[in-house]
């Protein structure tokens, strides 16, 4: 079984409504995974006040050293609606050279 790690990065959750439509916790988690093609994305996974899902990812071109827009993942993303742990997992998934069966968020 392989986890994915979601890293705290933004403030938790404080009002009743936002924890009752999300199982996140936090308003920003970070992941770090290698995408198909072998380069690695650090991505930010956010939302917003209707509960979407959005994803800030880069990956570095280590050709160059230089980081760049990762918008394959930002796509799955927007399309996943709801700013959840299922929907981030689906959104990575369908990048990443693994393949997660599980989500930890950590401190």
């Amino acid at each position: 079984m392989k986890t994915l790690k979601l890293r705290k990065m933004g403030m938790d959750f404080y009002t009743e409504r936002q924890k009752e439509l999300s199982d996140c916790g936090n308003y920003r988690l970070r992941a770090e995974f290698t995408e198909q093609q072998g380069y690695k994305v650090i991505a930010d996974f956010t939302t917003d006040s209707c509960n979407r899902l959005y994803a800030d990812a880069l990956f570095e071109d280590t050709r160059d050293g230089y980081c760049y827009r990762y918008k394959p993942l930002e796509d799955a993303g927007r399309k996943l609606g709801a700013y959840c742990l299922t929907n981030i997992l689906k959104a990575v998934n369908s990048v990443s050279a693994e393949q997660y069966d599980d989500i930890q968020v950590v401190e």
